[in-house]
């Protein structure tokens, strides 16, 4: 998240949701802000971006020994859709 971080304005990470079971925590997050900085080589555009994901984490002895989770999707698209982080800029 940092490098997201550094180049969105405004930049809201949120925990949307989140549920524990055993060893193992489900994670749903969104993150928003504008689009002021280089991002994996797309130069700023001054847009909202969008972006929601989901992450699963295996938890020992109080520390998080394995992580699993892809971006789902940018801006307004279905939550099926999948894509690189480089097209998460959308229109707004």
């Amino acid at each position: 998240m940092g490098g997201y971080r550094s180049v969105l304005h405004d930049f809201d990470l949120r925990i949307e949701r989140q549920i524990a079971e055993g060893d193992w925590v489900e994670t749903r997050w969104s993150l928003r802000g504008i689009h002021g900085g280089e991002l994996e080589g797309t130069p700023p555009t001054g847009k909202s971006v969008y972006v929601d994901g989901q992450l699963l984490s295996h938890i020992v002895d109080g520390r998080f020994v394995e992580e699993m989770g892809p971006l789902e999707h940018p801006g307004p698209a279905p939550a099926d859709r999948r894509c690189p982080a480089a097209l998460i800029v959308t229109a707004s």
